[in-house]
């Protein structure tokens, strides 16, 4: 009994369930055990009484010279007085049973005080008690107000916690209002951990978060919905703000979202290193407002990313991801390549889709495309074949195979500010400089070989770059797919680059 309830009672107050593994301090008055310090210099011969066996000379300490008469012989420290042991807060009279009950799951190691206590429905052993204070395990749980409903030894059918403050050694909590509902907390076999499936709660809110000491960060509301195994959860957090320890910048969020997933499942999965578990149904994550500062200064952020999926119990499985609004303020080094080519900062947009065939393995990734304002915009495509679920999940290519390919980049201004920052370094004109970028393109395409395909490339390449089209896209479409290990380290041969079957347009 005392096991579970302590667990409903961490995640109640917020401890976490490190708190149920923290050894408890030794008993006042038990003295601890010496332990002798091998760097110490040893004691005067006879210092510390009569010695049982000669003491092993240690190497590092400078022998006492001969000549050096020995201290006089100190009389024996009178024995450690023990101190008498810590009398527990005495048990206020009429006590309701409901805080007896949680006085009980607390356990004798943590110390339960509070100025007064009602009993709402003794029925159902509900109770509210204000001024709470729970001491004990290195840490002070207070609240001014606390009010349990239907406690248990395995959870509670609800729980409300106003003004409440969490200290321990390395960090301060202060939480302004607390709602739990429908805990149960399981118990792990004997000789195995506790896991986050074995935690269940139908509803958990947070409001007013904040922890100072080796974290800093606060959130406005915090959110939890239908948390446990087999079930599909829901998680939101809005008013995010966060101190990064090392480089003391600040991270903000307004808001995100996370649903359709079985949250302790995947959380159970990551703790054992293990791929998330398959559900069939929808998925969706979405971020506002993100922005990264450096005091006053900001270095970058984004207005949304939204990322969705499907999985349907038989077809294709579903992706799509689009990140809005993407923002990189000038930065050492980077800021000399902004100034360059005459940028503020770096504004873009990405998205993308997707379609994978998990019974024949074939994965089709659409219109992936990475769009700078004012810059340019790439887009990629590419159809595969022989991923496996495993091979997905470790992003090992060995067993992929290329069906097709489309690379295309379309130019907004930023080939046309390299070319007149080119032209007035050497000092040409506009078209001269994009005649010697044109030359060189075409001696090193020329090195791969020649072929209707490498033709074609070298051709467009060409017209992009003496600027007769803003747009260049090359394809693969071989005739049977190929294996991404035939790919080398170096450029591909004349025949690998035959079958890929190459072909390029400019407009």
């Amino acid at each position: 009994m005392g096991w579970l309830g302590r667990s409903a009672l961490a995640a109640l107050l917020l401890c976490g369930p490190a708190a149920a593994q923290v050894k408890p301090p030794p008993a006042a008055g038990d003295a601890a055990p010496a332990v002798p310090d091998k760097f110490a210099a040893p004691s005067p011969p006879g210092a510390a009484g009569p010695q049982t066996s000669p003491q092993p000379a240690d190497k590092f300490i400078a022998p006492t010279p001969p000549d050096t008469a020995p201290a006089p012989r100190a009389a024996p420290p009178p024995p450690p007085r023990r101190a008498a042991p810590a009398t527990p807060p005495p048990v206020p009279a009429n006590e309701p049973a409901a805080v007896a009950r949680l006085r009980a799951l607390l356990g004798p190691e943590t110390a339960l005080t509070y100025r007064s206590a009602e009993s709402i429905d003794p029925a159902r052993g509900s109770v509210r008690l204000l001024g709470v204070a729970m001491d004990g395990r290195g840490r002070r749980v207070t609240m001014e107000e606390l009010t349990l409903d239907g406690l248990r030894d395995d959870g509670v059918v609800e729980a409300t916690a106003r003004a409440l403050t969490a200290r321990d050694a390395r960090n301060n909590i202060a939480v302004a209002r607390l709602r739990l509902a429908g805990l149960t907390v399981q118990r792990p076999p004997p000789g195995t951990e506790f896991r986050p499936d074995m935690l269940r709660i139908d509803a958990l809110r947070v409001e007013g978060f904040r922890i100072t000491g080796n974290s800093d960060s606060t959130i406005a509301e915090f959110s939890v919905e239908d948390y446990g195994a087999g079930r599909v959860g829901r998680v939101s957090v809005s008013g995010f703000d966060m101190r990064v320890p090392r480089s003391g910048n600040r991270v903000t969020a307004a808001r995100a979202a996370l649903r359709g997933l079985d949250l302790a499942a995947s959380l159970s999965a990551l703790v054992a290193g293990e791929a998330p578990p398959r559900r069939e149904g929808s998925y969706g994550l979405e971020v506002e407002g993100v922005s990264v500062r450096d005091g006053g200064r900001a270095l970058g952020g984004f207005g949304t990313l939204r990322i969705g999926g499907e999985v349907p119990a038989s077809g294709p499985e579903t992706g799509s991801l689009a990140l809005r609004e993407l923002r990189i303020e000038p930065f050492p080094g980077f800021a000399v390549w902004l100034r360059r080519f005459g940028y503020e900062a770096v504004t873009a947009d990405l998205s993308a889709e997707s379609r994978f065939h998990r019974a024949s393995g074939r994965l089709e990734l659409s219109s992936l495309s990475l769009s700078g304002r004012e810059i340019g915009a790439l887009g990629l495509s590419v159809e595969l074949d022989g991923v496996t679920a495993q091979a997905a999940e470790q992003a090992d290519i060995k067993t992929m195979r290329l069906v097709s390919a489309a690379l295309r980049y379309v130019d907004q201004s930023l080939y046309g500010r390299y070319v007149r920052q080119q032209a007035r370094e050497m000092r040409v004109s506009e078209q001269e400089a994009r005649n010697q970028q044109s030359e060189t393109a075409e001696m090193m395409l020329g090195a791969l070989g020649r072929g209707p395909g490498l033709d074609a490339v070298r051709q467009a390449v060409g017209r992009f770059l003496g600027g007769e089209a803003r747009e260049v896209e090359i394809t693969w479409r071989p005739a049977e797919p190929v294996a991404f290990s035939e790919f080398g380290a170096g450029p591909p041969d004349a025949a690998l680059l035959g079958r890929l079957g190459l072909g390029a347009s400019a407009r």
